[in-house]
């Protein structure tokens, strides 16, 4: 009867971490693909918090992609811009307590990703102005939003 036990209380735990653990951006669509025309949202409060309360109104995307071509899980192809360089096309919309909006639009013209290059997930780092608040996922770590066939 332990065996049985342990198993449920397992499986239990495993049920709870995956259906309460938010995700720090989500998309509009939710399941996007490559084609379509996608807003991103970042919710500050999740995540390492770095954004959270920050009442400004300069808060900007350092993104890029991940795409076939990466040599790595996190190795970021066609960024944006550098790190300090604040572009209008990169600027957040606040929408909401802690809840921000990036209008991507369509991701292979944004990113400038040539149709021979498979793109696989968004990366992100947000940030302020000056780049001194940063918004990341969990453990400092980059924030990636996987793309779908």
């Amino acid at each position: 009867m332990k065996p049985i036990k342990i198993l449920v209380i397992a499986f239990l735990t495993v049920l709870t971490v995956r259906f309460s653990s938010a995700q720090v951006v989500t998309s509009r669509p939710s399941y996007p693909t490559v084609e379509d025309s996608i807003v991103i949202i970042f919710n500050a409060k999740l995540g390492n918090q770095g954004l959270m309360g920050y009442t400004g109104t300069d808060v900007y995307a350092h993104t890029g992609v991940i795409t076939d071509k990466s040599t790595s899980k996190t190795d970021w192809k066609y960024v944006k811009a550098t790190w300090t360089t604040n572009l209008p096309e990169c600027k957040l919309s606040k929408v909401g307590d802690d809840l921000w909006e990036l209008n991507i639009g369509k991701i292979r013209k944004y990113y400038g990703v040539p149709e021979s290059d498979k793109i696989l997930k968004l990366a992100f780092v947000f940030r302020n102005g000056n780049g001194l608040k940063q918004g990341k996922d969990v453990g400092d770590k980059d924030i990636f939003h996987r793309l779908y066939e």
